[in-house]
């Protein structure tokens, strides 16, 4: 059957791009299994929390696709996640510019964001962790680490 795996990612996390791109292997070999991905932008990173609004701008634009095209063009950069680099990548990304700035300023998906946050810390689970039930998993380990972990259980 199915098994959906959820993880807290910060997209501004330098570590976070490899960590993702793991998950998407495994889970284009594995069409069982899906991967939500869940807002943790961490306190330290200034800017996250406006990356992960602006993700989810871009994933209720253009689902999938747009939330990718935004989140790999963050990650790519972490440094550079101010809100007109957010811009600049919205641009690059095809999404419609004028609301997408308007989703930043009147702060849309800022609860959407904040629930993720209260669900990670009431679970007291560190970013990178991947949750199947609850069952949890570290995410820095191995792809055939995490391939079993996600198959086997």
């Amino acid at each position: 059957g199915a098994v959906v795996a959820q993880t807290f990612i910060d997209l501004a996390d330098p570590f976070s791009e490899r960590y993702v791109g793991l998950l998407r292997r495994i889970a284009a070999a594995h069409p069982q299994v899906k991967v939500l991905i869940r807002h943790q932008p961490l306190p330290f990173h200034p800017g996250a929390e406006l990356a992960h609004q602006a993700a989810l701008e871009a994933y209720a634009q253009q689902g999938n696709a747009g939330f990718w095209a935004l989140a790999d063009a963050i990650m790519a950069s972490p440094k550079a996640i101010g809100r007109d680099d957010l811009v600049g990548h919205a641009r690059v990304a095809g999404l419609d510019v004028a609301a997408f700035e308007a989703a930043l300023d009147d702060q849309r998906h800022a609860a959407r964001v904040q629930q993720d946050e209260k669900a990670v810390s009431d679970a007291g689970l560190p970013i990178k962790v991947l949750a199947v039930g609850q069952r949890t998993m570290k995410g820095t380990s191995p792809q055939a680490a995490i391939e079993a972990f996600l198959l086997g259980g």
